[in-house]
């Protein structure tokens, strides 16, 4: 420090109560200026602000990641609006079945790793949730850190007939190449789609492109339906020993809300 006496004095040693480290007071005089030959003490060895700033920059670091990942979602998903605020907490079961779903989906998303993938598919009729409970997996998994991407079935097909435009500003194989290796990927509204051998060759070679990894899926049939419409190469693909089958069941609640009004 300027201003200061090169000699310095020894006159304290101990360990930091906090990290632990060993520490050194040392005393100098201030040899000019205003304050000369006042006396001034100087610790060292003490690492805490060093720690506290890695911990401030590990959090920044957190904060950066996450809002990242919130970015790439909202830019690659194709999510219907009213799915946005969708949560596993605002999600209100009205039976049992729907119980057992929310709380597959909490262990689902506690469960959750790279290494140890697994599938869940939620069956059931329209309106009762399924929508709503994978896009509360997704902002699950990317709040501790995984990437995840939401796609209609139908507007992804759309979206990759739309890349084949000059104008478009992505390629299908960009497209692919963005499912493939994300961390999570849902596809909602399985099966819906308007098949074709182009739709159907997409689809399957996403899904066999998905096989080891983790993928949700929501759809209206059930596990023997989808095999039974989808064959059993492209159904299996789907229906198989790392996918856990979600069996819900229920009221259409948008029909229930128009109902209620009805009534008033």
């Amino acid at each position: 420090m300027k201003g200061i006496a090169p000699s310095m004095i020894l006159v304290r040693e101990g360990s930091c109560d906090y990290c632990g480290e060993d520490l050194k007071t040392y005393e100098s005089e201030i040899i000019g200026g205003p304050d000369k030959g006042k006396k001034v003490r100087k610790t060292y060895g003490c690492r805490c602000k060093n720690i506290q700033l890695a911990r401030q920059n590990a959090v920044n670091k957190r904060k950066r990641h996450a809002r990242l990942l919130k970015e790439k979602f909202d830019r690659y998903s194709l999510i219907n609006k009213k799915l946005e605020k969708a949560t596993i907490d605002n999600y209100v079961p009205d039976n049992e079945s729907q119980e057992f779903a929310k709380e597959q989906t909490q262990k689902y998303i506690d469960k959750f790793d790279l290494e140890e993938a697994g599938n869940l598919s939620f069956h059931g009729n329209y309106g009762i949730g399924k929508s709503h409970l994978a896009k509360g997996v997704a902002d699950g998994v990317m709040e501790k850190g995984y990437t995840a991407i939401f796609i209609s079935v139908p507007k992804l097909l759309r979206k990759i007939r739309s890349s084949y435009s000059r104008d478009s500003e992505i390629t299908e194989d960009e497209i692919f190449h963005m499912l493939e290796t994300v961390d999570l990927l849902i596809l909602d509204d399985f099966g819906v789609e308007k098949e074709s051998d182009w739709s159907i060759e997409r689809i399957y070679d996403l899904i066999d492109s998905r096989q080891g990894m983790n993928t949700i899926y929501t759809t209206n049939y059930s596990p023997a339906e989808i095999i039974e419409i989808k064959g059993e190469r492209d159904g299996s693909r789907m229906i198989n020993e790392d996918t856990v089958p979600i069996q819900m069941q229920g009221e259409n609640y948008r029909l229930r809300d128009i109902r209620a009004g009805d009534e008033n």
